[in-house]
């Protein structure tokens, strides 16, 4: 049985690599990934570098850790909000605002980076291949929530096909975040676009 300064101890322990997640996304975010050290992550919030390596030992291990917590906030009610949609369309147009969040994100340089990273680090690649692995499932459940005529094997191919389109996206509109009027504009015809992908997709298993 755990006990009470057990439980206090690792609540603790819990907030402050939330809080040092948080700190490292901001500094990457201002500064880019190779303008932060884990010296100046730790220094923002008053803790000692030691202290900050108890929990992340390496500035790549921060990056990681870094990930799966937007994968973890990006699935918080992803299908429940969709299917409260009024109409099935409304849910398709919702589900495609939802993955179209990326293109947008401001969090959208960690993205590049760890595709970057993927390239020349296994460890790298094998958080890229679990947050792919998650994006296309939790989007080929919720297609064939939306739409019960639509099999396992042909909502994960639509949804990889939707998800390459939208990490394209998400790549080459990096320099244009500073630009929303254009980034608006792009989203609006990807929009149309997926949309249209997943209504003809519809069509053939009519």
């Amino acid at each position: 049985m755990n006990s009470p300064n057990n439980v206090a101890t690792r609540s603790r322990g819990q907030r402050r690599r939330q809080e040092i997640i948080e700190s490292a996304i901001y500094l990457i975010q201002e500064n880019g990934y190779q303008g932060v050290t884990l010296r100046e992550v730790a220094k923002r919030i008053n803790i000692r570098i030691g202290n900050l390596q108890y929990y992340f030992r390496t500035k790549q291990d921060l990056l990681l850790a870094i990930f799966e917590h937007q994968r973890s906030i990006h699935s918080d009610n992803f299908q429940q909000s969709i299917l409260e949609a009024s109409s099935k369309s409304a849910q398709l147009l919702m589900l495609i605002d939802r993955c179209l969040i990326s293109i947008k994100n401001s969090n959208v340089q960690l993205w590049r980076l760890l595709v970057a990273l993927a390239q020349h680090d296994e460890d790298a690649a094998k958080v890229l291949r679990k947050e792919q692995q998650h994006l296309h499932s939790q989007t080929s459940q919720t297609l064939m929530l939306i739409d019960d005529r639509f099999n396992h094997q042909h909502a994960e191919h639509l949804a990889r096909c939707l998800w390459v389109l939208i990490d394209g996206l998400t790549l080459q509109l990096l320099d244009t975040q500073d630009l929303p009027d254009e980034v608006k504009a792009i989203e609006y015809e990807a929009r149309v676009v997926l949309l249209d992908i997943i209504n003809r997709a519809i069509e053939k298993i009519e």
